[in-house]
């Protein structure tokens, strides 16, 4: 009977070995290959306008990191058009790091009118898992 019992438990204790030494394993190989969860690359789109009475119509807008790699703003596509940034007279940076937000002024080709909106959509490098694509509201910066 007590042969038995050790029998039992030694069993056990080599089974538990197996498992401690497996998930190690698993571990280390995790953390030398560099496998692991997938990063995430996200945004969100503030206080888009553009403005018409300027020459040429500016877009102004707000962009902020809210995923887990630093992002770079590649182009905008605002309405039917596309334009790749950065642009020449452009204000702001187009590198937002994660968990800050980045101002844009982009001077935009083509015609607007105020009154109307346009959707806006934000390219970025690596590809966001944001798919928002936000009504930019063109307006006066100054009405008079």
């Amino acid at each position: 009977m007590r042969s038995k019992l050790l029998s039992k438990l030694s069993t056990w204790a080599i089974a538990l070995i197996i498992f401690y030494v497996g998930g190690l394993a698993l571990i280390v190989m995790y953390s030398i290959l560099g496998i692991g969860g997938k990063t995430l690359a996200s945004h969100s789109i503030y206080d888009a306008r553009i403005y018409v009475d300027e020459d040429p119509p500016r877009l102004s807008l707000a962009i902020s990191n809210s995923g887990d790699i630093k992002l770079e703003i590649k182009g905008i596509r605002v309405g039917d058009r596309t334009y790749k940034l950065p642009v020449e007279g452009m204000l702001g940076t187009t590198t937002i790091e994660v968990g800050q937000r980045a101002t844009l002024d982009i001077p935009l080709q083509g015609e607007f009118e105020a009154g109307q909106k346009y959707g806006l959509k934000v390219m970025t490098d690596p590809p966001s898992e944001s798919k928002n694509i936000l009504d930019a509201a063109a307006t006066k910066k100054y009405w008079s």
